[in-house]
């Protein structure tokens, strides 16, 4: 059965922030939309995707659905997405919490303005200050200046930091809470999977664009993002976003893009890795293994029996 929009939630261990996330969206889909929340389980440990079950189990309009795999952050929301039944897909993190009706103005902005391929609206910590909501496509460019310099040297890219109170077009917005126009999404194929985490939303969004879809940020449109509840920082994590960064530049960009990346980064963990030791397992990996993916976390994750 066709609905408005579809919801999807991934939980990783991360139970009771996932009810918490659930509970705000209930609380704050209008009664004019009518809406399904599917919410995928990423093999989580067995106890917390029971804690979860007991909690949403009788929750109306919601599926639950459990990978006996943990398929990453693309891998996940392809779950959810291959089973939603929206005209809007709407990819909600487990660490944010909605405070305020943040549907109804994607589904009308997006149905005003039908070029509009995916929107995002303005992230607030949990102190409920302002973060930053969107971000420039991350080039060997931009990675060496920085965004302060960046934005100084190409006048026409958006400040970050600034506050903005109308809908604006930017590269790619926050990956916490991303609004796509279903059939756009599947007219690129969704999120690449090869992605195990980090810059699927550039990715995606650069793939959009290129077939002529607009990328919006909705400033009038808040949410609360708590943020990295269920992602420990450690070595392994920081492989992991060079493996995607890597990954998703030659992928979109091309191969003197990720050549001049891969060299700079390259330099940068040889001498980091001089003054600390640990970080030569990074230089060796870039230097060995080209953009990594073969040694992506996501061709360590086993099977769980249940």
């Amino acid at each position: 059965m066709n609905v408005d929009i579809s919801i999807v939630v991934v939980n990783y261990n991360t139970s009771a922030l996932t009810r918490k996330c659930i509970e705000s969206i209930n609380r704050y889909v209008p009664a004019n939309l009518s809406y399904e929340i599917i919410v995928v389980d990423n093999n989580s440990k067995f106890e917390d995707y029971i804690d979860l079950t007991n909690s949403v189990e009788t929750a109306s309009g919601l599926k639950m659905i459990r990978n006996r795999k943990n398929l990453g952050f693309a891998g996940g929301f392809m779950t959810g997405a291959l089973r939603a039944n929206g005209n809007f897909l709407f990819f909600v993190n487990s660490d944010v919490l909605v405070i305020e009706d943040s549907f109804t103005p994607f589904v009308t902005l997006m149905n005003a303005q039908t070029d509009i391929g995916v929107c995002g609206g303005q992230v607030l910590t949990c102190e409920y200050k302002h973060e930053k909501s969107f971000d420039h496509f991350i080039t060997f460019g931009y990675k060496v200046l920085g965004p302060w310099l960046y934005e100084k040297m190409y006048p026409g890219k958006k400040s970050r930091t600034k506050e903005y109170f109308e809908p604006i077009d930017v590269d790619m917005t926050h990956g916490c809470y991303m609004v796509f126009r279903k059939k756009y999404f599947d007219e690129v194929g969704g999120l690449d999977d090869n992605i195990f985490l980090y810059y699927e939303e550039m990715d995606i969004c650069k793939r959009l664009q290129k077939k002529g879809h607009r990328v919006v940020m909705e400033p009038r449109t808040k949410i609360v993002h708590l943020g990295g509840a269920s992602t420990p920082k450690n070595m392994l994590i920081k492989k992991e976003l060079l493996i995607s960064y890597l990954y998703v530049l030659q992928k979109n960009f091309g191969v003197f893009q990720f050549l001049l990346a891969h060299v700079f980064l390259s330099v940068v963990f040889f001498f980091k890795s001089i003054v600390k030791p640990k970080y030569f397992s990074i230089f060796f990996m870039l230097l060995f293994h080209g953009n990594g993916l073969t040694k992506s976390l996501k061709h360590k994750q086993k099977i769980s029996p249940a």
